[in-house]
């Protein structure tokens, strides 16, 4: 494995690619392995972080309406969802990757 920082994989997205650039130093002389994990970890917190925004934008619920206007159901935004499968995938994906908040 190459010395220095890896580059992001051409497929990540922007928000994805900007965690690259903020954890990848984290870690030193990575494996193959490591840069997957790291990978996974950067997919996942875009994914939680635009979960996150949506909600704080537009709230936990979403209603569901007949063509009257009225209100027909109340329903929990699948972005709540979205954020707890992250958050869950992000925690063990940083255990395994030895990342603490405090770095």
């Amino acid at each position: 494995m190459k010395k220095g920082k890896p580059r992001p994989p051409a497929h990540l997205g922007k928000r994805a690619s900007l965690v690259w650039a903020a954890y990848s130093r984290r870690l030193e002389n990575p494996s193959r392995y490591e840069l997957e994990q790291l990978e996974a970890f950067c997919v996942e917190k875009a994914r939680w972080l635009e979960a996150v925004e949506y909600l704080d934008k537009e709230g936990v619920t979403v209603l569901v309406r007949s063509e009257r206007g009225e209100v027909k159901a109340v329903l929990e935004a699948p972005q709540v969802k979205i954020a707890e499968r992250s958050r869950h995938a992000l925690l063990q994906l940083a255990s395994a990757l030895s990342f603490r908040d405090d770095e």
